[in-house]
């Protein structure tokens, strides 16, 4: 059988069945390439290995212990579910993920746990617009102290991300 672009040669359904096989192929190839694929989901509190650690964070010199789970998706698809906080850059290309609602600028209030905040950085050409109530958010993981070029300093980011509606 002679196969050419045009598809002359093959018959109604072998047309079909390669057409099929080739949609496969290539949704789950942008499906890998994004990362998506499975992502492991995260918790708020299992971020650090003591609570101890927690409030260190308002101290000047303090150490973080990140947990073995989160070490081990260091780099690695994940999902996360929260909260957005209220305030976002005029630009979206980040936004703040928090553990419980706030109706208003979370990091104003002297109750909020510092460490039920995690950065996340949009997926490039993508912004954030502020949704309300709960949000998945699935991207890659990063951890570690690092500044952006915003000054925003962060110890738990999600990159590449995407967001959206949480339906329980």
């Amino acid at each position: 059988m002679k196969l050419n672009f045009t598809g002359e040669g093959l018959r109604m359904g072998q047309r079909t069945a390669l057409i099929g096989m080739l949609v496969v192929v290539l949704v789950g190839l942008g499906t890998v390439a994004w990362g998506e694929q499975n992502p492991t989901r995260i918790k708020f509190g299992e971020y650090y290995a003591s609570e101890k650690t927690v409030y260190d964070l308002v101290r000047p010199n303090f150490r973080l212990e990140y947990t073995e789970k989160l070490k081990s998706l260091q780099g690695r698809p994940v999902e996360l579910v929260g909260y957005m906080a209220p305030t976002i850059p005029y630009d979206g290309s980040y936004f703040m993920v928090i553990k419980q609602p706030f109706d208003e600028c979370p990091f104003c209030s002297a109750s909020f746990d510092w460490a039920a905040c995690t950065t996340v950085f949009m997926k490039k050409g993508q912004r954030a617009q502020y949704i309300g109530g709960p949000v998945r958010v699935m991207g890659i993981l990063d951890i570690g102290q690092k500044k952006d070029a915003t000054g925003l300093e962060s110890w738990v980011r999600i990159t590449n991300a995407v967001v959206s509606r949480y339906k329980r």
